[in-house]
């Protein structure tokens, strides 16, 4: 008869279907983290020219939200001025025909808008000859001999 061996088993523990399914999630989550690091290194790169056309988006229409909040409807045809280079020829002819509507009904009022705090841009599209954007903005409306009272716009605008 032989003595028991000293030497341990060469066979791994199995493993049970909850240490499997742990590793197996912590490896597809570690392959996942290289690869979306892998993306956002690519797209910043590849994107890095559209950093002066971002700038240029945002710009534009910060002006147009504070241009366009900014209004006294007894100088309608000042205002009207102002806006035409921020608007496409198109826009610009709807644009003085719902202004003079909505001027001469608010006329009586004297309702001013100014004071535009542009809070926010975010732009949701973006190509060589066009973008959209969403605007953030605040401005104090007044009536008449009232308080001003803070109105919050929120805009599209292409």
């Amino acid at each position: 008869m032989s003595a028991p061996s000293d030497r341990g088993s060469t066979d791994p523990a199995p493993r049970s279907g909850l240490s499997r399914a742990l590793v197996v999630v912590t490896v597809l989550g570690l392959v996942l983290a290289v690869i979306g690091g892998v993306v956002g290194v690519l797209s910043s790169q590849l994107g890095g020219d559209d950093t002066e056309e971002q700038d240029a988006v945002v710009s534009a229409v910060t002006t147009f939200a504070s241009v366009y909040n900014t209004y006294d409807v007894a100088q309608k045809d000042d205002y009207q001025q102002r806006m035409k280079p921020l608007l496409t020829a198109g826009y610009y002819t709807q644009f003085t025909k719902v202004t003079d509507a909505v001027f001469s009904a608010l006329t009586s009022k004297k309702q001013k808008s100014g004071s535009p705090q542009v809070l926010s841009v975010a732009i949701s599209d973006l190509d060589d000859d066009s973008a959209v954007a969403l605007v953030a903005v605040n401005a104090s409306i007044t009536s008449g001999n009232q308080a001003a009272v803070v109105r919050r716009f929120r805009w599209q605008v292409t």
